[in-house]
């Protein structure tokens, strides 16, 4: 190394040396980065035979098709009522038996005894004031 003679050439001088540790860092991990096999193996990459300009759509089309599938389940699941009444989910045998026990013949639905309006602006304001 030749002596330094100026701070400026001393900067440089540590640029350059930083500059060629880091390629040779860069050129080493390329030397021993795995090749495609290994990484389908170690499930980084998709085995596919499509090609690689078709890949990314491809990969779009499988997560949308997951999507659609999930969707689907999720929409045909039971609900809580249907997991009570098989002992699904547990819940306190007083409440199963209320939960159970009631049928629509104990209160019947009759139309219009409410009446809701779209219009919900005094929704919030009541005629009267409430007395606690």
């Amino acid at each position: 190394m030749p002596p330094l003679k100026s701070p400026a050439a001393f900067h440089e001088q540590i640029k350059s040396l930083e500059r060629a540790r880091t390629e040779n860092f860069l050129k080493h991990k390329i030397r021993s980065r795995p090749d495609r096999s290994e990484l389908v193996r170690m499930h980084i990459l998709e085995e596919t035979f499509a090609e690689p300009s078709l890949q990314a759509t491809q990969m779009k089309l499988k997560r949308a098709r997951l999507a659609d599938d999930l969707n689907e389940k999720i929409a045909q699941r039971p609900g809580p009522m249907e997991l009570v009444e098989k002992n699904i989910l547990p819940v306190d045998s007083s409440v199963k038996e209320a939960i159970i026990g009631v049928g629509k013949e104990d209160y019947p639905h009759t139309q219009g005894d409410f009446s809701f309006d779209e219009d919900s602006s005094d929704a919030l304001s009541p005629d009267h004031p409430a007395h606690f």
